[in-house]
């Protein structure tokens, strides 16, 4: 992108965006006036040279879609890469005004090339000020020198002048940092996360005077935990700091997680002395609210993804069957790997006996999907390479072959394993769904979606939707009303 995109999200041109594609379903984002679309583009998980995410992400802002949502950290950086890009190329065929589409993104995380950046300058002797150290490869901060660094560079790979929100993305790290490795009282802790709050803010109303962005907010996985929750992020008191800063303040729109599992929007009192939920405490001050992972709960520490699964019938006798034809194969590529003393090879692709141990080890379809994408698959293929590098014969090369298939065989039986489960568990979920929902039709992702947008104090509900398909089903049901006994459905065991 060489001349960034002018303009911002303007209240007629988005309402009149939404009219032209006859979306009947809409919400006003808060404070801001902005109307939206009552679903906006998550974009977690969207990187940059993946045609899939641009076409549709094309696809969403050419039918209806109007509020897109990223971060500075995510795929480091790509998502809002591929964001500009996009928004570039529909407003230079004339397709999008600037005017017409919502932009949020996110600032706080220091990982991947941030985080980099943030150690180069420690080493330097110029760290970034109250840095918060998580992990290896994860450091935090909200200081305003580092989000002025980070609100630049997101402009820069947005190829915009401005955003329309600009959230503090999770600054809840900051608390588990203060108490277990500098040693402060929960008390204390708690008046020092306001205080960062606070830098923050005042930071955030001078940029909203710079037109760097137009409203400012949170983003917090804790806004609808307990009150008595160590990590709990307090709105109600953060509200309030906006209000002394500014009366007219630009504190207009937060993030929380919430799904048909995780229903602390609605059920949990935590604001106003316990008096009031996050619900009731947005619908009574307009506060705009964003829904994330509204399709993925995580429930005891494992994810759980609220969708309907394509399974077929798992055989205890074709699993035995796919484990033994692994290890026959599997003898034959251990064999290569010995002769050309490759133990790192032996070791990665020797997984007969980790498929027979394993069968019920993971809990959830999606625990096991992601083992198999991240860890798994990329361990064999490096293990295939490394033999490939020595040894290419033909005869090598047909093993390779069948140690591949039976593996295809293996894994597809565990999916089968995994599915059933999870499918068995969405029936009972479309069960409880039943007396709101009289089409039979609806997939239990759609379901899901709608039951949030039936929640009175929720503007947009942020749907991953990284390929067409996903898209298209959205968009089936975007005019969809929602129901209207919210609370009984919100309530119901």
């Amino acid at each position: 992108m060489t001349k960034k995109i002018s303009g911002f999200a303007e209240a007629k041109a988005t309402k009149n965006y939404l009219a032209k594609y006859k979306i009947t379903q809409t919400s006003v984002l808060g404070k801001t006036g902005l109307s939206v679309s009552e679903v906006g583009f998550g974009c977690y998980r969207i990187g940059f040279g993946q045609n899939a995410h641009l076409e549709s992400l094309e696809l969403a802002l050419s039918s209806g879609i109007n509020l897109i949502d990223t971060s500075s950290t995510y795929t480091d950086g790509n998502s809002e890469t591929i964001v500009g890009t996009v928004l570039e190329d529909l407003i230079n065929k004339g397709k999008l005004r600037r005017n017409e589409v919502v932009v949020v993104t996110k600032g706080g995380y220091a990982q991947g090339k941030n985080y980099e950046i943030c150690k180069k300058r420690e080493e330097l002797g110029n760290p970034f000020p109250e840095i918060v150290e998580v992990q290896e490869g994860l450091w935090h901060c909200i200081h305003p020198e580092f989000l002025e660094d980070q609100l630049n560079r997101s402009l820069e790979r947005l190829g915009l002048e401005s955003v329309d929100v600009y959230l503090l993305h999770n600054p809840e790290y900051f608390i588990e940092f203060s108490v277990k490795k500098q040693g402060n009282s929960v008390e204390e802790t708690g008046k020092i996360y306001l205080e960062r709050i606070t830098k923050a803010f005042e930071f955030l109303e001078e940029k909203v005077k710079e037109g760097k962005i137009k409203s400012y907010g949170i983003s917090s996985n804790t806004f609808p935990s307990s009150s008595d929750f160590r990590k709990f992020t307090p709105l109600d008191k953060i509200y309030k700091i906006a209000q002394v800063i500014n009366p007219n303040h630009n504190f207009k729109v937060i993030q929380l997680p919430a799904n048909l599992l995780e229903k602390g929007i609605v059920t949990e009192k935590n604001q106003m002395d316990n008096n009031q939920t996050v619900n009731d405490f947005c619908f009574e001050n307009n506060i705009g609210v964003l829904i994330n992972r509204p399709l993925n709960a995580i429930v005891s520490n494992t994810l759980l993804r609220l969708a309907d699964f394509k399974t077929e019938k798992f055989s205890e006798l074709e699993f035995g069957k796919a484990v033994l034809g692994l290890r026959n194969s599997q003898d034959a590529v251990i064999a290569i790997a010995e002769r050309h003393n490759l133990p790192e090879a032996k070791d990665y692709l020797t997984l007969a006996d980790f498929f027979k141990e394993n069968l019920a080890s993971f809990g959830s379809i999606e625990n096991w999907n992601d083992f198999e994408q991240y860890r798994l698959l990329p361990t064999v293929n490096y293990g295939l390479r490394l033999l490939q590098e020595k040894d290419d014969s033909e005869t090598s090369i047909e093993i390779y072959k069948k140690y591949v298939s039976a593996l295809k065989n293996a894994l597809s039986s565990m999916t089968n394993y995994n599915s059933e489960i999870a499918q068995e568990r969405s029936k009972k979920l479309h069960k409880t769904l039943t007396d709101f929902f009289s089409d039979e039709e609806i997939s239990l992702s759609n379901k899901a979606i709608l039951s949030l947008r039936a929640i009175p104090s929720v503007s947009c509900v942020l749907v991953g939707m990284r390929q067409q398909k996903y898209v298209e089903d959205v968009l089936s049901k975007i005019n969809e009303i929602p129901p209207s006994e919210w609370k009984k459905l919100w309530t119901k065991e």
